[in-house]
């Protein structure tokens, strides 16, 4: 079965990495829900060839970054979040907000959601920065490259392209480490 054919958005798939982190008993930080939503967003380029998250990702100085999810978690600076996100508005009561994740129905996106959260979840934000930082990610070809700089460094978009290649690289690595010829 393939993930549901229309994308998240970054605060859907944040609240399903807060449910996460909460049955372990505790937050996560913005940084930390950043990045492992940019992880979820690269690994599902590389594991079924289309975003499954529906905003662009941005270069910012501390890192890949989807705006929205930024903005609706500001306030709670480096403190940790142990509740949803409010992701929109209620359509039963007409106000305040509803809080949404990934459903259950939709198996392989979840799936995708715990091998992230497997993977990275146990990570301090310095860490997984790390990680997205490194020379010659998708952050670091888009946050270093001279017309960027030239720009001021404002408003840049990490090209999915540039996060395809990447994920797919880390994908086929994988499958070398678990001995899978299924590769592609």
């Amino acid at each position: 079965m393939n993930p549901s054919q229309t994308p998240y958005s970054p605060l859907t798939v944040a609240n399903s990495f807060i449910e996460l982190a909460n049955k372990e008993g505790r937050g996560l930080t913005q940084l930390q829900m950043q990045k492992l939503s940019y992880l979820f967003y690269g690994w599902g380029w590389a594991l079924f060839d289309r975003p499954l998250v529906d905003h662009h990702v941005e270069a910012w100085k501390f890192g890949p970054v989807f705006p929205p999810l930024y903005y609706e978690t500001r306030f709670i600076g480096s403190q940790e979040l142990d509740r949803y996100i409010p992701t929109g508005l209620n359509p039963w009561l007409y106000e305040g907000k509803m809080e949404e994740l990934i459903p259950r129905r939709d198996s392989e996106s979840r799936k995708l959601v715990d091998f992230i959260w497997r993977r990275y979840g146990h990570m301090t934000g310095p860490s997984l920065i790390a990680i997205t930082h490194k020379e010659g990610s998708p952050w670091y070809k888009t946050w270093h490259n001279d017309e960027a700089i030239q720009q001021g460094r404002r408003n840049l978009v990490i090209k999915d392209e540039l996060i395809q290649e990447e994920y797919k690289k880390l994908r086929d690595d994988l499958y070398r480490q678990l001995g899978d010829s299924s590769a592609n």
